[in-house]
């Protein structure tokens, strides 16, 4: 029996071995509050149900005293209080947690996690004190295995979180059972019984927080599939209009201008053509990184077709974002691609334009402005021409 258990939780503790997910470091911030938001919805949720069955206990807590239970019954004191504890627990997300707001974000996250760890906490305390007093009568642990199944159910907790939670109560519930009963075949069972158990929940809470994790990151790799293009990493055309959207709303209320360049690849039929198409793959993958070493880093590009990209430029007016057209057209002049022993030399024409906070254009209107600079661009190549409202 004890061999059948040890193989199955060295199974069971392989299998998430061989499925433990990493989070990627730019996720850790928005997962863990995600993960702290969904589980203090969940804990608040857990607290109104079990307050309003505490409510009746303690009703009848009341009656039972009246009627001389507390000296009839062994271990019916230990009870009440437990029920007294259950509704103090219950307060903690319900009216601790919105009451007190610290003064960052990053304090609030911690507060909100600490509050969520001693819901739990308490949550398996109260139900550890539940099978004590249970053992003075049906000498079981129902309440308290109750208690680690359904936190590992309720809530998405990190490993290493979840493993002080069980051990923490698991060491109080063993040090009240063994003062408690005493039976010691009835003791030894609890302990076996208990430890199976406390285990089982800890890899039940451990899976669920994978698959939670492994859902999230393949909810992002779908969102990175569909906004940004494949070979050069830069968000595809759909991703870029919907994010220039949100900056041209920005620069509005904030009264601030707004640019854009349309860069375009002189003769990049011709790149393929001669050298092929591994090569023009490597012209616009060395295009991406000429931008990510001159622009700021709240510039963002977009490819907006085969061999044409477009810039934002938030907080700029028409004549810096000429200069930064300039800038960026001299250094992709400057630049040698070197694709299988040959170096490819490539130029870019640029056309630039501007949304004034005055100006009355929705986005397209905006974009066609900056296209039709950048076709009189293309007359002379390599070229950057400024478009006029």
């Amino acid at each position: 029996m004890i061999s059948d258990i040890r193989r199955y939780l060295n199974q069971k503790i392989s299998m998430l071995k061989d499925n433990w997910h990493k989070i990627p470091p730019e996720f850790n911030d928005e997962f863990y509050k995600y993960l702290l938001k969904t589980n203090l919805y969940r804990c608040k949720i857990v607290a109104f149900v079990l307050l309003i069955a505490a409510i009746p206990l303690l009703y009848m807590d009341y009656f039972n005293y009246l009627g001389g239970m507390w000296l009839n019954v062994v271990g019916y004191g230990l009870l009440f209080y437990s029920h007294v504890l259950l509704m103090l627990v219950m307060l903690i997300p319900l009216i601790i947690v919105p009451i007190i707001k610290p003064d960052s974000e990053y304090k609030t996250f911690l507060w909100q996690r600490a509050c969520v760890i001693c819901f739990l906490i308490f949550i398996l305390i109260d139900t550890a004190i539940v099978s004590m007093a249970d053992q003075k009568t049906s000498g079981e642990i129902t309440a308290y295995i109750i208690g680690v199944l359904g936190v590992a159910a309720i809530v998405y907790l990190k490993p290493v979180t979840s493993l002080f939670i069980y051990l923490l109560s698991f060491v109080i519930f063993l040090a009240g059972v063994s003062q408690i009963q005493s039976n010691p075949e009835i003791l030894t069972g609890h302990y076996i019984n208990s430890s199976f158990l406390v285990t089982i929940g800890w890899i039940f809470s451990v899976t669920l927080y994978n698959t939670r994790l492994s859902d999230f990151l393949n909810k992002k790799r779908l969102e990175a599939y569909a906004n940004f293009d494949y070979l050069t990493g830069c968000l595809n055309r759909r991703a870029f209009i919907n994010r220039l959207q949100q900056e041209v709303e920005r620069a509005k209320r904030e009264k601030t201008t707004i640019s854009i360049l349309l860069v375009d690849i002189d003769f990049f039929k011709q790149i393929n053509d001669r050298f092929g198409h591994s090569a023009g793959d490597s012209v616009l993958k060395q295009l991406i990184d000429c931008f990510n070493n001159t622009c700021r880093t709240y510039d963002f590009i977009g490819r907006f077709g085969g061999e044409e990209f477009i810039i934002c430029l938030p907080n700029t007016t028409l004549s810096v974002a000429s200069e930064v057209a300039e800038r960026f057209r001299g250094i992709i002049e400057d630049t040698e691609i070197n694709c299988d022993s040959n170096m490819i030399s490539v130029t870019v024409s640029l056309g630039v334009a501007a949304l004034e906070p005055t100006y009355n254009e929705n986005i397209d209107k905006f974009i066609s402005r900056a296209d039709r600079a950048m076709y009189r661009a293309k007359i002379k190549r390599n070229n950057v021409c400024l478009s006029s409202y």
